[in-house]
């Protein structure tokens, strides 16, 4: 098994040298050669590697990078030239306690205590090692679709709900890094949020049943829910390692686990932007789409709901490599009347059997109940959605991979 590391050092060359010999130790793997601070909390975040090798001459190492990626769960060595004790005096100061002398005339000999402690293999390097074979999660499904309030959020609780009614055990996670809004919508008072504990605990090798027994709030008897992050400072939490680990621990526990993502994926934000805190909030999104046993695309019955879905599902394809099954919501004769439907087939058919497109009817009212209550739209006795939302869950129902039944005491919503 191969140990990921990243690297955070310069051109110089006694700093190239060790680059050299980290790369020739077969028990080692550079994921990334970081070309300053934000490129390396930008892999940090992706979960590349979760152990770095740092110089002090690093551009843009500072004391809050250091501190972030320690609390993300890396081991940080630095590494300086021999009697260079300017250098260990910075790296100590930025808070990387453990630093190794290199000698320049014997590179090879000199980096054999920081190989040693490279070595040592952890839960994380054993997940991370696991994680690119890892090609898709039993029963995980994506609810995703094009930006401007298509009804991912009320798709994705109403789909959770009818899958619990099944006596298909179901696992909501709000996973929205713009607005989470799965708590609000179903009444759940949380001071913290179930998604970041849980991640947490993966990052620290302390994921198990247990953690989600303190974390997930039972909303039903078939239907848990981790809730979101909405402090945006938090964002950063949502690393992409530990949420895979979560995602393996829960497929264990639960048939299907239902993941509402905001619209946004890295690549199609414009690169002028430099601003890592954007890129720290979407990256885990093309992952989870990757790794999805289904994916529901969600778009507004409207012209430019359709204009927006084709660039949506073309960025989509590159991904998911899969039909997605996709639900035009807030259908009405005005927006989209009769003779609209050739032109939705002909966009949407490109990416999907039209037979199988599922549409929802525009029911403000009925949708306003919902939140207003707080519940199912299923509770409200509309006959005509009930059975769409059954039909949905029946066609990405997780009837593979049944997890064994296990005893969980969780906290009921009030």
């Amino acid at each position: 098994m191969k140990i990921n590391i990243l690297l955070a050092l310069t051109n110089e060359t006694w700093q190239l040298e060790v680059m050299s010999n980290i790369n020739e130790q077969n028990q080692l793997k550079i994921k990334r050669r970081c070309v300053d601070s934000v490129d390396l909390m930008s892999a940090v975040h992706l979960g590349l590697a979760n152990k770095i090798v740092v110089s002090a001459d690093f551009p843009n190492l500072n004391i809050e990078t250091i501190v972030k990626a320690k609390k993300l769960g890396c081991d940080i060595y630095g590494i300086y030239l021999q009697d260079d004790l300017e250098s260990v005096e910075k790296l100590k100061n930025i808070g990387v306690l453990t630093n190794f002398a290199i000698n320049a005339s014997d590179n090879n000999k000199s980096l054999k205590p920081l190989f040693s402690h490279l070595s040592n293999i952890t839960e994380i390097d054993k997940f991370s090692s696991g994680l690119e074979e890892l090609t898709q999660i039993p029963g995980l499904i994506s609810v995703w679709g094009i930006n401007g309030s298509p009804g991912r959020t009320t798709t994705a609780i109403n789909l959770a709900f009818s899958l619990a009614n099944k006596n298909s055990p179901t696992l909501l996670i709000d996973l929205d890094a713009v607005a989470p809004s799965i708590a609000a919508s179903l009444g759940i008072v949380s001071e913290v949020p179930g998604i970041s504990s849980v991640i947490h605990d993966a990052l620290k090798g302390k994921l198990n049943i247990h953690s989600f027994e303190k974390n997930v709030i039972e909303v039903n008897s078939g239907l848990h829910v981790l809730t979101g992050i909405t402090n945006p400072k938090r964002w950063p939490e949502l690393r992409t390692e530990g949420l895979l680990q979560v995602f393996k621990q829960a497929s264990q526990i639960y048939p299907n686990i239902v993941c509402d993502l905001s619209a946004v994926l890295p690549e199609t934000i414009d690169p002028n932007l430099n601003n890592l805190d954007i890129f720290r909030r979407f990256d885990h999104i093309p992952k989870v789409l990757e790794l999805s046993s289904q994916l529901i695309f969600v778009l507004n019955a409207n012209p430019l709901g359709l204009i927006r879905s084709s660039e949506s599902l073309e960025a989509l394809s590159e991904i998911y490599k899969r039909e997605p099954l996709i639900v035009l919501n807030k259908v009405n004769s005005f927006n989209l009347g009769a003779k609209y439907e050739s032109t939705v087939e002909a966009i949407l058919g490109r990416w999907t059997n039209p037979e199988q497109i599922q549409r929802i009817p525009d029911r403000p009212e009925l949708f306003a109940r919902i939140w207003l209550k707080a519940e199912s739209v299923l509770n409200l006795g509309d006959g005509e959605i009930v059975g769409i939302f059954n039909k949905i869950s029946n066609l990405v129902r997780n009837e593979v991979s049944k997890p064994p039944k296990s005893k969980r005491f969780l906290r009921r919503v009030s």
